[in-house]
């Protein structure tokens, strides 16, 4: 019995050591060069956001009518309302009689 207890104690000693030792064998990282100056970095970033913030429907003209027609409705509507005497919300949803 005790050479079985004896096998395995060195087994697990073997699988252990491997284990941590696997831990300190790490992959080094290494940072890529940056081709571009910080002015250069600035401005691209720069162009980036501004194309971020332009509408998807300023680059398909179907998309933009809609939206147009949308506002022109929803204006319509705020009208209505105001001429009823509904105050509105910013969204143009109906809030309360004046």
């Amino acid at each position: 019995m005790s050479r079985d207890f004896r096998a395995a104690a060195v087994a697990l000693t073997l699988v252990a050591s491997a284990l941590v030792s696997g831990l300190h064998a790490q992959t080094a990282i290494k940072l890529a060069k940056n081709r571009y100056t910080p002015q250069q970095d600035v401005e691209l970033g720069r162009k980036a956001a501004a194309e971020v913030r332009r509408p998807p429907y300023g680059r398909n003209p179907a998309l933009a009518h809609g939206v147009r027609a949308r506002t022109e409705i929803i204006d319509a509507a705020r009208e209505l309302f105001a001429r009823n005497g509904y105050q509105s919300t910013k969204e143009g949803l109906p809030l309360a009689v004046a």
